[in-house]
């Protein structure tokens, strides 16, 4: 009886240790989180089905509140597309100036603290944000919320002010541009051409080459914010998001952001569809239209698909 007993308390100690560990990375029981309910968390987890967000997380007593959302792109008519992970936002900065996010993929985790530089530039953490504050895990069906600090983490659900600022934006960018996102007829693409090559002529930044023309070589003002993009290929959606992320849109009408592409809008890679040309003038129609919007902020650099030359 004693042996049993001895072994019996042996393998409850070892199983509590398995449970703690398991714990820590969003295995084994815990609370679910109702939608509509706000709940502190403590030494359990909290799992929170994927559509029950957007949420907000606190962190600590009110140290600080971030934003966890899906991460959309949008489509020609402004309709979100779940690409099936998670951001992290900052809502004193995100919807108010241009700035950065965390993500969260599908099948991984997150640890939010301080011992992360990034976390740290994005958020601003205060001095209360304990190294690893928190654990947020992506499950199969769910979201595993882990509280790792003596502070404590508090998770709400918030309404989504994301999405109808991205709606708000897509709109203000059909005034901006004077009409939809469509194929331009051959004669207004073509005046639309002619339009844009005069404005480079004398195109704002560029240094010029040896032939008193504008070079390749940018260089912007410190004041003015850069957002950098790279092979677009065709797909129209992928840069209506950009336009719409947070408050990129707002600051290139203030004058203090730039719209850099570097080259290779054209050609959509998706399989079967190099040789379809229509999205890729359709994409270029809408650059034209912004650079003739911003001629001093949107620039357009020349990619190996953006050449003639049967070597690139």
């Amino acid at each position: 009886m004693r042996r049993r007993s001895w072994r019996a308390r042996k393998l409850s100690s070892l199983l509590a240790r398995i449970k703690g560990v398991l714990a820590r990375f969003g295995f084994g029981w815990g609370h679910n989180l109702k939608h509509g309910e706000a709940y502190r968390l403590g030494s359990t987890k909290v799992r929170v089905p994927l559509d029950a967000v957007p949420i907000e997380i606190t962190l600590g007593l009110n140290d600080r509140r971030l934003h966890l959302y899906r991460e959309n792109r949008l489509d020609r008519e402004g309709k979100p597309v779940w690409l099936e992970s998670f951001i992290i936002v900052d809502p004193r900065t995100y919807m108010r100036r241009i700035s950065g996010f965390v993500r969260l993929s599908p099948k991984s985790w997150l640890a939010l603290g301080s011992s992360d530089e990034l976390q740290k530039v994005i958020f601003d953490y205060p001095a209360a944000i304990d190294e690893q504050h928190m654990v947020l895990i992506y499950g199969r069906d769910e979201l595993i919320f882990r509280n790792l600090s003596d502070a404590g983490t508090a998770i709400a659900p918030v309404i989504d002010n994301v999405g109808l600022s991205r709606i708000g934006r897509l709109r203000r960018l059909r005034e901006i541009i004077g009409g939809p996102i469509e194929l331009l007829p051959r004669d207004d693409a073509l005046r639309l051409i002619e339009q844009v090559n005069r404005l480079m002529r004398s195109e704002a930044y560029r240094s010029t080459d040896e032939r008193g023309l504008p070079g390749g070589l940018i260089a912007l003002p410190r004041s003015m914010t850069p957002v950098i993009v790279a092979d677009l290929h065709a797909q129209v959606d992928n840069l209506l998001t950009v336009l719409a992320q947070n408050a990129f849109l707002d600051a290139l009408e203030e004058g203090c952001a730039a719209l850099v592409i570097l080259g290779d809008a054209v050609h959509c890679e998706l399989d079967g569809q190099l040789a379809e040309m229509e999205s890729s003038m359709v994409l270029m129609d809408l650059i034209l239209r912004l650079k003739l919007c911003f001629p001093s902020q949107v620039f357009y650099l020349r990619g190996n698909h953006d050449s003639f030359s049967e070597d690139l």
